[in-house]
Order: structure tokens, then sequence, then C-alpha cells
């Protein structure tokens, strides 16, 4: 039987099969040479007896696939914030002249080649960001979609990148009294510092939490959600960073003095705003700008950029780091470090806090003298 036949300059092929629906004669085309059409038709039978169809996607390109992954799966069963990161990812590091590849003809050799190139222009975090990417929506095109026999991205391996690791950046004493001095109580700034300082909270936590979450009675945070950026819009999601993010904390007297005085701050801007006040949810925005009104993080950016000025680096998360360095330096657990963050595994507090810091090195060395 004669699969394959020449119309003008190239080669079709034709494949039949049968399903609940009848019979299905498709013709589609096989390249330049006979041999090349050959090759489509055997191919095609192999999808066939694989998935009992033949569906159209010769021509699907590899940046549609991508773009069908974003929409199908991940936001659905992902965080917004994850989809905007993956599209930023999508958009910003895969080039056209890969998009454009016909899904069919990406293969383990072009993902490799291209990733190894990345080297050169990018850092090892956004190399292996841009690899996770691949990974996963690879993963779902051929799991789920079929679209694929076999997961090009199974075999390809992280290019390896000699970077000397970079340490966390802790606030000195020196640096917070300097920091508070800036932005003193009743800058909008000063309660989100006040939170990251004293309870360790991510930026969004801060920004997400509201009166409700707060037990000035017990000195309890409870926090159940974070706040982000998407396009300049402040968007509050249902759950923090992950499940484990989900937790709550304690927090001494310097924190409940602060707090009390926002409340009392926000209670006098309420009065004289009148109905001009902005009521926010579930008691209202512990961190606001002022007028009740949520704030973002992108509100918060002249903070970094005040930090790099005066001490040549920092940022608000620098503040997470010097809570948890500072519990450390006391004898405090990295069990009890990780749920008071809310890091899903004591091997990530471990990374960054259990290093040698300044105060450790001068206890040991003080200790060697003793013992030695």
């Amino acid at each position: 039987m004669t699969h394959c036949r020449k119309k003008g300059n190239r080669w079709y092929y034709r494949v039949t099969w049968t399903d609940e629906e009848g019979t299905h004669h498709v013709e589609r085309a096989g390249g330049k040479t006979k041999t090349e059409c050959l090759q489509a038709w055997r191919e095609a039978m192999v999808e066939i007896q694989r998935r009992g169809e033949l569906r159209k996607t010769a021509s699907l390109q590899f940046g549609d696939a991508l773009n069908e992954w974003l929409e199908k799966e991940v936001s659905i069963n992902s965080k917004e914030s994850t989809y905007d990161t993956y599209s930023s990812i999508i958009r910003n590091h895969l080039p056209n002249t890969i998009q454009s590849i016909p899904l069919k003809k990406i293969t383990t050799s072009v993902l490799q080649d291209w990733l190894n190139n990345q080297r050169v222009h990018y850092s090892r975090s956004t190399v292996h960001s841009c690899y996770a990417v691949l990974r996963a929506a690879f993963n779902w095109l051929v799991k789920n979609r079929k679209y694929l026999a076999e997961n090009p991205m199974i075999d390809v391996t992280m290019p390896k990148m000699d970077e000397i690791p970079k340490s966390i950046r802790v606030f000195t004493a020196d640096e917070m009294s300097a920091i508070f001095a800036k932005w003193p109580s009743g800058h909008r700034y000063h309660l989100p510092i006040a939170l990251a300082y004293y309870a360790g909270l991510r930026l969004g936590e801060c920004l997400a939490l509201t009166w409700d979450n707060v037990d000035l009675t017990a000195g309890t945070l409870t926090i159940t959600s974070t706040l982000y950026d998407h396009q300049g819009l402040p968007i509050l999601s249902k759950t923090p960073k992950s499940r484990h993010s989900i937790r709550t904390i304690t927090f001494g007297n310097k924190l409940k003095k602060e707090l009390l005085m926002k409340r009392w701050q926000q209670k006098q801007a309420q009065c004289q705003a009148g109905q001009f006040y902005i009521a926010g949810p579930n008691g209202g925005f512990v961190c606001d700008r002022g007028d009740g009104g949520v704030m973002t993080s992108n509100s918060m950016k002249w903070f970094g950029m005040w930090c790099k000025k005066e001490f040549g680096s920092g940022s608000f998360h620098c503040l997470r780091h010097t809570h948890a360095t500072m519990l450390r330096e006391q004898g405090v657990g990295l069990d009890y470090i990780a749920a008071r963050l809310g890091h899903s595994s004591m091997y990530t507090t471990a990374k960054f806090y259990d290093a040698i810091t300044d105060k450790r090195e001068k206890e040991v060395v003080e200790l060697i003298d003793k013992v030695f």
C-alpha cells in the first residue's frame, strides 16, 4: 500500500485510523523528499498507536505550547504570583528563535545547548529558573496533553556554574538605629520595618496583615495571606508563600508598643479623614498608606535604595535575615526558627542562618583560648 505521494514540489503521507466516531483518513505534508515523508508517516503511525488518534500538533510552535501550559495548568493550579513569575521568565528569557520552533522539533540537544549558552548572559539563579520552568512545562505537555511521545527535558542537566555563594546581609545594631531614625513612628515605612525586624515577616506578609490577625493580649500574629504587585496593582493572595508559611508568631513588648501606637495613629487619621478614610478588610490593614489604603511592595522600593546609598547594600528582606540571625546567635534552635519564618524545610533555615557570624567566631576564639 502506498503511504506517500508527490504533489508539486512536496511529498504527502496518508494515514487511517478507526475510533468510536468512525474511520478517519488524513493526508498531511511530509517534506520535500520521499525519505522525509516516510519518516513523518512512521512518526504519525507511532502516535496513532500510542494515543488512538492523530492530533494537529505538527505545526504547533513551542511558544504556543508554553502559553497553553500557562493558561490551562499554571493559572488554575498555582498562585497568581507563580503565574506572573513563569510568564516573565518565558517572556524575557526564552527568545523567539526558540519559541518559534515546532514543538515536535524540540529535542534534548536543542534545550541543553540553549541552557548551556545562558551561562554567559545570566546568573545561576536565573538559569536554574529557566531550567525549572522548562521541566515543569514539558512534564505537563507530555503527560497531560500527550503532545510528545518522550520528554526532551528528562536528560537535560543544569549547567555547571561556578559562583561564589553570596552571604546573607545582616544589619548591624548601628544600622538598625539609623534605619529607625530615618523612618520614625508615624512614617508609613516604620511598622513594616518593625514587623520584619522584630517578627521576621516577609514584606508581602507585612502588607497583607490585618488587625483581625493581631492578638495584642496574647502577643501573637497569625499569618494567613500575602500581598504582591501585579503590574503595579496590589493583589491579596488567599494564602501566603506556601502552606508552611501559615503560622502564628509570638512577639514581645517592643513590637506590642509599635502596634499599639499604630492603632492609635490609625484612629486619629480616621477621625480626621471621616468618610474619606479607606476601611480595609478584616479590621483594616495594619500597614497602610496613612489613609487606611493598602500599601504595595513597590511602595517600599525607596527603603532598598536608601540602604544601598547609606550602607552600600541592603534590602527589606535583610530585616528578616537580621531577625533570624540574631535568634540563632542567642542559641535558638533551627527547628524553632524554621517554624517562625515559615520555611518548608529546616535545610533552608540551616543553609542561611547556621553560618559562622562574627559573634559566634569571637565566642569560639575565646573558647579555644580557654581550652588550649
